[in-house]
């Protein structure tokens, strides 16, 4: 029996109506031919992968070199601007100490004037009272007495030197007066002038 199956199957395999079974040896010679195309696959995949690391890699590397220039501009300007604020500092206090030596002239100016004004009214005072022991003469008369006997340039000369004091002082306050109020105009024009404000720019 097996011998006569073993003939039909062999008569339907050459008649075309039974396609013989791959045997284990082709199998194999298809299998071999598959993994090549995988492995083309995979090495591909690999080199782009590799391509797509080193971008991103050059790329980090660009944004950090960016980065690091951009924060060094800002720190030189931070810098710049210090230098700035502190040179307007020295120049404040230079101000402010040149208004205190005007305020202290002032008042030097106005207490000698105050001594002048004194002096006269008591020299005058005792004019006076010699004017009256000598002619026992009433005080309003030996006033007018001694206004009259006055020279009147000297009195002239007095009356310019107080004037042209009081002049000066008012000159001195007024100019004091103007830095006062300039002050704050010019530490806001300083600060403005100072102040970089190209890195908020949105390009």
């Amino acid at each position: 029996m097996s011998i006569l199956l073993r003939s039909l199957l062999a008569t339907f395999t050459k008649s075309g109506k039974i396609k013989p079974t791959p045997s284990i040896k082709a199998k194999s010679e298809v299998k071999t031919k598959k993994e090549p195309i995988n492995s083309e696959l995979a090495k591909e995949a690999q080199s782009t992968a590799k391509e797509i690391i080193a971008f991103a890699r050059e790329e980090a590397n660009k944004i950090r070199l960016a980065a690091q220039s951009e924060m060094r501009e800002l720190q030189s300007s931070l810098r710049s601007q210090e230098d700035k604020l502190h040179k307007l500092e020295d120049s404040l206090q230079v101000r402010h100490n040149d208004l205190d030596n005007k305020d202290a002239e002032i008042t030097k100016r106005l207490l000698a004037i105050e001594a002048t004004k004194v002096e006269i009214s008591e020299i005058r005072t005792k004019q006076v009272e010699k004017l009256e022991k000598i002619g026992s003469l009433s005080k309003d008369k030996a006033k007018e007495i001694l206004l009259a006997a006055v020279d009147k340039k000297l009195a002239r000369e007095v009356a310019e030197r107080i004037r042209a004091a009081e002049e000066e002082v008012r000159e001195t306050a007024d100019a004091k007066a103007r830095d006062l109020f300039k002050l704050p105009f010019l530490i806001e024009s300083e600060l403005v002038s100072t102040t970089d404000f190209s890195h908020l720019v949105v390009a």
